[in-house]
């Protein structure tokens, strides 16, 4: 891509439309899939022109990936060159029926391999694509764990996600990094809270009694016997009464049921003391 043409691609990457950006991954010499979102063809594109993603880092210092992608690119200009870069510098043996799309994968992949990793350098996959490793350490901590945990349990993987996990175990972020500063508010102990003076109020009392319970001496042992003797005998005469209200309930009705009985007697006499015969 000339100088110009880049330039203004940087300025306007992020501003173009799915459709330009299709045709500008195509013009590179990639058929994006249809289903790829704006940040997908984005992505891709910075994946195969670093230097679109370094527009954001103007004062960057190339890293030893960005230093080979950039002969890569300026290799890809002619595939003689482009080949020569591969079996030289990047030490990759071809079979001479690659085609230029090949060539630069496969150039772009052995990048990754051969130069260290940097902190400056980019993830150039995945939502984050536009971070750099350092990104990843200081402020996505959850992200991080899941490039290491799919690292370890997919040997599959992107290249670049490899390549990213083993730069994260090397480089465990710092404490201060982990855990961002802020202010705390000192809670204050309950041990060195002062207590509010206590007031001295009279105290009211409600009845005679409460009120002269505090001034009066403790009541002796044999006053004490003295009130419960009494109280027991007060409550053995209620008992008693008790017991003679029941028992005249109970024989009320008897005294009842004989006067009955004798005024009906006392009807069936005549008047001259003979007793009444029915008729038969």
């Amino acid at each position: 891509i000339p100088a110009q043409q880049n330039t203004l691609i940087i300025m306007s990457l992020s501003n173009m439309k799915k459709v330009q950006l299709q045709n500008l991954l195509s013009d590179m010499g990639e058929e994006a899939p249809l289903r790829w979102t704006k940040v997908e063809l984005r992505q891709r594109i910075v994946e195969i022109n670093p230097e679109l993603a370094e527009h954001k880092r103007g004062q960057d210092n190339d890293t030893e990936l960005r230093g080979l992608i950039r002969k890569i690119n300026q290799a890809s200009k002619k595939k003689q060159l482009l080949v020569s870069l591969c079996e030289g510098e990047l030490q990759l043996a071809l079979t001479g029926n690659e085609t230029m799309a090949q060539l630069e994968r496969r150039a772009v992949e052995q990048a990754h391999r051969l130069a260290r990793a940097h902190a400056h350098d980019y993830v150039g996959f995945g939502k984050h694509s536009g971070l750099q490793y350092e990104d990843i350490n200081r402020y996505q901590p959850s992200y991080r764990a899941w490039v290491i945990q799919t690292d370890q349990e997919s040997p599959g993987a992107d290249y670049r996600l490899r390549r990213l996990a083993a730069w994260l175990r090397a480089n465990p972020p710092a404490i201060e990094d982990e855990m961002p500063t802020r202010e705390v508010r000192p809670k204050a102990k309950s041990a060195t809270r002062a207590k509010p003076p206590v007031k001295d109020f009279p105290m009211e009392m409600n009845d005679g009694a409460s009120a002269t319970s505090s001034e009066t001496p403790p009541i002796q042992a044999a006053q004490m016997a003295q009130v419960l003797s009494q109280l027991a005998g007060a409550i053995e005469t209620l008992q008693t009464e008790m017991k003679d209200l029941k028992d005249e309930k109970v024989e009320r009705p008897r005294k009842k049921d004989t006067k009955e009985m004798q005024r009906r007697a006392e009807s069936d006499a005549t008047s001259d003391g003979y007793t009444k015969v029915s008729p038969e």
